[in-house]
């Protein structure tokens, strides 16, 4: 009983353990994944400024200068919009892993109610644990009680039989002092 006891105290603080440890870590991802989330779309919103103030001021909103001459600037244009361009997929991408860690994280908040359940389960066994402990007791003792009246019993037994035997012995002797007090008289 002891390692039944032991045993499922261990498993659930290792339980409890993991479960905190995952929640943990997936909640440090989700909010690694928002965080790319934002980077991305402000990445698109200031690939877009760029873009722009190319195209109508002829200058480079980074750095603030004028492009050179119409090559130069349409160089940065053309990296700027491919940036630009290539974003709309790993938007969609980052929106799916931050919904996806979303449900994982959920899931684990689940698990909550099912921790305080596997505490409370760990506690009544320790309780059953206990009674059992404490009925093993009892039925020792009555055993013993029960050896005591069994041996008072065989002991009483003994004691009638003797008792039995000597009856003859008791009755003769009943005549003879009858008789004794017979030829007194």
């Amino acid at each position: 009983r002891d390692v039944l006891g032991s045993s499922a105290a261990g498993s659930a603080g290792n339980l409890n353990a993991s479960v905190d440890d995952m929640q943990r870590a997936k909640e440090k991802e989700l909010e690694q994944s928002r965080n790319s989330l934002g980077v991305i779309k402000a990445s698109s919103k200031l690939y877009g400024v760029y873009i722009k103030s190319a195209n109508e001021n002829n200058q480079c909103r980074i750095c603030e200068r004028a492009f050179g001459d119409e090559a130069s600037r349409r160089d940065f244009v053309e990296k700027y919009e491919n940036q630009k361009n290539a974003l709309p997929q790993a938007l969609k991408d980052a929106e799916a892993k931050v919904q996806e860690l979303e449900l994982v994280v959920q899931g684990i908040r689940s698990l909550g109610p099912l921790q305080a359940r596997v505490e409370e389960q760990k506690t009544r066994v320790a309780e059953v644990q206990k009674k059992a402990e404490s009925a093993d007791a009892e039925s020792m003792k009555a055993d013993d009680a029960a050896a005591q009246s069994e041996r008072t019993l065989r002991a009483i037994t003994e004691r009638h039989a003797a008792a039995a035997s000597l009856e003859p012995q008791l009755a003769r002797c009943l005549s003879l002092e009858e008789e004794v007090a017979d030829l007194v008289d």
